[in-house]
């Protein structure tokens, strides 16, 4: 006897079925990673991912229709860590430095926060910036979203730090902006990893900067 149409929606949306979709998912989001650090935009396919993932090449276009889809999934999921529907400014680590309500231990949190970006994405924003800087059509729109988005974030930062009224008097707010957008950065980061700072380094001398340059 065929199941009730209820019972059937009921099974296709268990939790079961959702949570091995997600895992499916995480395998080909961490096998494109691997594969776009170590083959780069052109020496990666789709193919590639999905033999690396243990997946069919049915499966993996069935999740993401172009390999530009598939790569901006990476870039989502690298930046904030997780698979997880939830925007980074909402994260908990986030929001302990949004309401930290000291001055220089909020830059220094957000120095902190940039820092802990900068790691996760790195090696994948190399790759997409690389091939959009080369003229690639389908990986241009994902380096710009990376940017607007940063920018979104830099305004953010800004806009926290003069609601509490902590902006160095006579900085012009469009200035500032830049200058947090530059400290986001992955590429700033990168400058000075290949220059022989550390991790550690680069994130004090981001926070120092930040506190001389925007803060009373």
């Amino acid at each position: 006897m065929p199941k009730p149409a209820t019972q059937a929606r009921r099974a296709y949306n268990s939790p079961t079925r959702r949570a091995r979709a997600e895992q499916t998912e995480r395998r080909i989001v961490d096998a494109a990673a691997s594969l776009l650090r170590d083959k780069g935009w052109a020496g990666t396919t789709l193919s590639d991912v999905a033999d690396e993932a243990g997946v069919s090449s049915a499966m993996l276009y069935k999740a993401f229709r172009t390999k530009a889809d598939l790569v901006k999934r990476v870039y989502d999921v690298t930046l904030v860590g997780d698979q997880a529907d939830v925007p980074f400014r909402e994260r908990p680590e986030f929001q302990a430095v949004l309401h930290d309500a000291d001055p220089a231990s909020k830059v220094a949190g957000y120095a902190h926060l940039m820092r802990i970006v900068a790691e996760r994405i790195l090696p994948v924003y190399e790759q997409i910036r690389a091939a959009a800087t080369a003229g690639d059509e389908d990986l241009a729109p994902i380096a710009d979203t990376a940017d607007a988005e940063r920018l979104f974030g830099a305004r953010g930062i800004v806009a926290d730090l003069t609601a509490m009224g902590a902006l160095r008097p006579g900085i012009d707010e469009a200035r500032a902006v830049d200058l947090v957008w530059m400290a986001m950065s992955p590429e700033f980061w990168s400058l000075l990893l290949r220059r022989g700072w550390s991790w550690d380094d680069t994130e004090t001398w981001v926070a120092d900067h930040l506190r001389a340059t925007l803060l009373r």
